[in-house]
């Protein structure tokens, strides 16, 4: 609870930085802090990665979008539930991808987005942006299309091991 003039002097430029960043237009603020958020009562940000990727995904939210202390959680978790994700602890959903910004997920390249990303963390560097989460959903969603299309056709391009790769096939 803030109970002095500074604490809550603190929780508005807090939330300044928040709507400063949160203008519509991806790529052109300074992302709040991990202290911005915990001032607002925001949890679960607890790495450089977590930070990063909700820093990237309310610029290009508007003011609307995190108008109250439970859509920025949401947010938050979202962000966090992605940057965690190794393939043994609970995914993503679809809805919270969605949340972040991530395109052209859909219930079915949903399983090979969600390996991918698994991939991606699990290397040592995890996703820490919205534009390497899209790319790694992009790719893999791609990939799984070649697949397919390959498969129920029998033409067009023929996947290569790399395709496997992305979509989250293993043992290729």
């Amino acid at each position: 609870a803030a109970d002095s003039t500074a604490e809550v002097q603190g929780i508005v430029d807090a939330y300044q930085a928040i709507l400063a960043n949160a203008d519509g237009t991806a790529n052109n603020a300074t992302s709040p802090s991990a202290a911005d958020y915990t001032k607002l009562g925001v949890t679960g940000i607890d790495t450089a990665a977590e930070l990063g990727l909700l820093g990237d995904v309310i610029d290009g939210k508007t003011a609307a979008d995190v108008a109250t202390p439970a859509a920025l959680q949401a947010l938050a978790d979202a962000a966090a539930a992605t940057v965690a994700y190794d393939g043994t602890n609970t995914a993503p959903t679809q809805a919270q991808l969605e949340a972040l910004g991530v395109t052209g997920l859909t219930a079915d390249n949903l399983a090979a987005v969600l390996a991918a990303i698994d991939a991606a963390n699990s290397d040592g560097t995890p996703i820490a942006s919205l534009a390497d989460l899209q790319g790694v959903a992009a790719t893999a969603a791609a990939a799984l299309t070649t697949i397919s299309a390959y498969a129920q056709d029998g033409g067009g391009t023929a996947p290569v091991a790399a395709d496997y790769t992305a979509a989250g096939v293993t043992g290729i």
